[in-house]
This record gives structure tokens, sequence and C-alpha cells, in this order.
């Protein structure tokens, strides 16, 4: 099973990049930032809390995070892996992540003669023999 965590400040493309990923690799992309654009757009009461964060100019905090990725996780669509992006932010929430999904392979290692997982070196918009993403112009 391969899980990857896209990290990135706002509007840098990590879901960009992470959905170009996701159909190149055929695992599920879960965006943490578009379950909770979601919420808002179908005025639930988590997007009203998640409204009222934003308008404030703050980011979720941790526990609503936390659970609404561990919600989306459960669904346990993702047979093969998956690709997460906006998730986590900080320490704790990257603690939570591993204690929750990486378990496993916290206790057993890293298999014998692997190295660091490999880095993607992309250029910001741009990925290797796809040129620039649709709607934007020369980079």
């Amino acid at each position: 099973m391969r899980k990857y965590v896209i990290m990135g400040v706002p509007g840098s493309g990590k879901s960009l990049q992470a959905s170009w990923l996701a159909r190149d690799l055929d695992l599920v992309h879960i965006s943490v930032g578009d379950i909770f654009r979601w919420n808002v757009q179908q005025h639930t009461k988590m997007g009203a809390d998640v409204r009222r964060i934003m308008a404030a100019g703050e980011l979720v905090g941790d526990d609503l995070a936390e659970k609404v990725t561990a919600q989306r996780l459960a669904d346990h669509d993702w047979n093969y892996g998956f690709i997460i992006d906006g998730f986590p932010r900080n320490a704790r929430q990257a603690e939570f992540f591993l204690e929750s999904y990486d378990r496993p392979a916290r206790r057993r290692g890293p298999p014998p003669g692997s190295g660091p997982p490999p880095v993607l070196g992309l250029r910001h918009g741009l990925q290797p023999d796809r040129g620039p993403p649709p709607g934007r112009g020369q980079v």
C-alpha cells in the first residue's frame, strides 16, 4: 500500500500535483481543503464552523482537521493507497497521521536495502512532459 503526503504553502498547487499523481499512479486523491470547501458550499454544521474560522482569518484547528481526515480515511476506498494534501499542517497533525495510518510501517521499519522515498523535483506549476497546468499561460 502506498501513502503519499503532499505539503506546501496555501496556493502552491498541492491539489493540482496530487490529482496528477493520483491519476498517474492510480491512487485515491484526498484533499482536506476540498472536504472543508464542500461542507461550506453545502451549508453543513461543519461548514458553518469552517466559514466562521475562515472569516476570522484563522486556520481550521487541529481537532477538526484530524476528525475530517479520520472520517475520510475511514471510508477505506483506497485499497492500493492514497495521496493526501492539506494534511498534516503541523507536528501534532503529523503525529496523529503517523499513529493512526502508518503504525505498521513504523513498527517494522523500512525494508532492507531501501533508501529514502524518491523526491519528485517539479518546478512550480509544471509536471514533466505535460507543460503548464490547464488554464495557465507560459511559466
